[in-house]
């Protein structure tokens, strides 16, 4: 039976603008993206008949609205490959509706996966193709580390890694629905675009200096995310010792820029009455096929 396990790295906006709208009419982004230590697990197996998917959190749903049946479909398509005798399983760690990337993630591992599991011989650059007609946040997923992601989220600029200080990430129950998100900032008649503040921020994160990262965090859909539970997980992160804090994405999901993992990991307890709450590094990759040994 051949069986493959990979690991979906979430990520955090350090930093998000947006400037305005393309010929087609989606919204012309400018952020910065980091791959964390918190990941999905997803194992496929080659067995049985057809494709179906399992996940050990109710919640998920499991039919053809999941990024990693889409994907796995897209992908067999292009390679010409039949769609079926495959299983997938979803182990989730990353929360839903908070700007993590939870989705697009699995989907970036059922791309990885798939192409490495059944041999497909597919280079990065066309999963790329692939995934960015599936979600926008696909493209950096496959890729990971520390990127400049401009346009829909197509146009990736690699960046030296981020290594320094660690995250404390808090999820309030309340979600946001990043259709939602976008429409309630098209709604607004002054649109800030940050520039200043995320050139800084840009610098701060060449520079691997976490004091300027965190003093210039700036995300164009914070202020119109709806849960007000967003700010006061600010300010609790600030009180707990953060250099700086800020929404990820679309949100709901809060960090804090600590300056060791030590000391994100103390204000840890703090924030477990959350749904969702981790102390980690950030990471220098996507998606990591685990070796047979560790599945």
């Amino acid at each position: 039976m051949n069986r493959i396990t990979v690991k979906a790295y979430g990520k955090l906006n350090l930093g998000l603008a947006i400037l305005g709208r393309d010929e087609r009419g989606y919204h012309n982004l400018k952020m910065v993206m980091q791959s964390v230590g918190v990941y999905d697990l997803l194992t496929i197996t080659e067995e049985g008949q057809g494709m179906r998917l399992t996940c050990d959190d109710s919640k998920v749903p499991t039919d053809e609205t999941n990024l990693v049946l889409r994907c796995a479909r897209a992908l067999l398509k292009e390679a010409g490959r039949p769609q079926s005798g495959l299983t997938f399983h979803l182990e989730k760690h990353l929360p839903m509706e908070a700007g993590m990337a939870g989705g697009s993630a699995d989907g970036a591992a059922a791309l990885v996966g798939l192409n490495e599991l059944l041999k497909l011989g597919l280079s990065q650059a066309r999963l790329l193709e692939i995934g960015v007609k599936l979600g926008a946040d696909i493209p950096f997923c496959l890729t990971g580390g520390t990127q400049l992601v401009e346009g829909i989220g197509e146009k990736l600029t690699p960046l030296s890694d981020y290594t320094a200080g660690a995250f404390l990430i808090g999820k309030p129950i309340a979600g946001v629905s990043t259709k939602a998100a976008f429409a309630a900032y098209d709604a607004l008649e002054e649109k800030p675009l940050w520039q200043e503040e995320f050139a800084r921020l840009l610098e701060g994160v060449k520079q691997n200096d976490p004091v300027q990262t965190a003093a210039y965090l700036v995300n164009a859909l914070e202020p119109v995310c709806g849960v007000p539970e967003v700010e006061l997980l600010k300010q609790r992160m600030l009180k707990a010792g953060a250099l700086g804090a800020g929404m990820t994405g679309s949100g709901s999901a809060v960090y804090g820029i600590f300056p060791t993992l030590k000391e994100a990991q103390q204000q840890l307890e703090s924030f477990s009455h959350l749904p969702f709450a981790a102390a980690v590094r950030p990471v220098n990759r996507g998606v990591e096929i685990l070796p047979p040994s560790q599945e």
